[in-house]
């Protein structure tokens, strides 16, 4: 997965500014490296790209039949739409900012660039 920086920055702000989360910086999650596989990472190779995460409160894993009760509470729904708004907050500053697009996609080919080298 290539987490592009400028797109984690700009959905963190808003995650902090508008809900009120505490997001760790993208270096943590760099730091400890990948916690699930996702196809995601393929996409990232070939567009910018994020993958937030949300809790869900569950004393069993995903992929678990008991997981399903923890992905059903009030809490794990407010924060799957929170996450939602926040995705889409940031899709709509990157549209509206003529300037950012262009940054995002260069970074991206940097980091994508640095993988192959």
């Amino acid at each position: 997965m290539i987490s592009n920086e400028i797109m984690c920055e700009t959905y963190t702000a808003y995650m902090k500014d508008v809900f009120k989360y505490d997001i760790p910086p993208l270096e943590d999650e760099k730091r400890a490296g990948p916690i699930a596989s996702t196809d995601q990472g393929n996409v990232s190779y070939v567009v910018p790209a994020i993958q937030p995460t949300f809790g869900i409160i569950s004393d069993v894993s995903p992929h678990n039949p008991g997981f399903a009760a923890g992905a059903g509470t009030e809490t794990s729904h407010k924060a799957a739409v929170e996450t939602g708004m926040g995705l889409a907050f940031t899709g709509l500053e990157i549209l509206g900012d003529s300037d950012l697009l262009p940054k995002i996609k260069t970074a991206w080919k940097k980091d994508v660039e640095g993988r192959h080298s």
